[in-house]
């Protein structure tokens, strides 16, 4: 690491044989950083290159402030070219920086995951239109990085149907009916609906949604068609609960029906970040 001799007091920072070290160190530990470091410029079309130069010129103030990050901006060109044909050159800018930072970043902890990098790339060229960069909530870029990539496939989901779903939380309740204790929560059929890599974690993923405010479930409200329950009470999971508690002294199955719906910003994280057509 070089320090300036002009500037005694100036912070470390790596040359340039230091920094190609460190980008080949990256995509050793992360093979996914691999798709980065591709010759970019080789998947636009004639019709493409016009719209990529405009996109590099507005994110120029940006691309300087990390340059280990090079990689994944010259891939985010791309994308982004390919995200904005079509819109007027007048009405593309530069994306604030409380957006594009987390989202670079994100795009490079997170880049492992397709599903997730689309919704990056989706945000990024809602907050360059001028159009619609008021609906690119700086909260998103974080919303994103602590999400699973079966969380965004549940999403999707919802994007494509903003409908609620059903879920039931199963408790086992005393015999006497003088107390229960919850035994599943939240269960729901969404992770198999969404083809999600995990099914069995459906519970928990739907509690991080909550976390993050995109959906909710609230404890008085069920989906009007009760016919809608009947696949998940039938389902072999839901019946192995069921008999997990028969099997318990002085307990019995006691069911809560829930409905699981998009919140307000929910509905706004689909329209800024999820391309509902792309079927999970």
């Amino acid at each position: 690491m070089a320090r300036s001799e002009e500037e005694p007091g100036a912070e470390l920072v790596p040359d340039a044989a230091e920094k190609t070290k460190l980008i080949a160190d990256l995509a050793k530990a992360f093979p996914f950083y691999q798709d980065f470091l591709q010759p970019a410029a080789q998947e636009l079309g004639e019709g493409l290159r016009e719209v990529a130069r405009t996109v590099n010129h507005f994110l120029l103030p940006l691309k300087g402030l990390n340059a280990l990050l090079q990689p994944a901006h010259d891939w985010l060109d791309v994308k982004l070219a390919s995200e904005l044909q079509g819109v007027p050159e007048a009405r593309i800018q530069t994306p604030p920086p409380n957006v594009y930072l987390p989202a670079i970043q994100g795009l490079v902890t997170g880049g492992f995951s397709e599903d997730l990098r689309d919704m990056y790339v989706k945000l990024l060229a809602t907050a360059m239109d001028k159009e619609t960069a008021l609906d690119a909530h700086p909260a998103f870029a974080r919303i994103l990085s602590e999400m699973t990539p079966d969380e965004a496939r549940i999403m999707r989901v919802f994007a494509t149907d903003h409908a609620s779903r059903p879920a039931i939380t199963l408790d086992a309740r005393l015999s006497s009916g003088q107390g229960e204790a919850v035994h599943v929560r939240h269960f729901s059929l969404l992770g198999i609906e969404a083809e999600c890599e995990y099914p069995e974690s459906t519970p928990v993923y739907l509690s991080n949604l909550v976390r993050l405010g995109l959906l909710e479930i609230p404890g008085d409200t069920s989906v009007a068609d009760r016919s809608r329950y009947a696949p998940l009470q039938k389902s072999e999971t839901f019946l192995a609960f069921v008999k997990e508690i028969e099997g318990m002294p002085d307990r019995e199955p006691h069911i809560h029906r829930e409905a699981v719906s998009l919140t307000n910003m929910g509905h706004r994280f689909c329209d800024v970040c999820v391309d509902a057509e792309v079927q999970p």
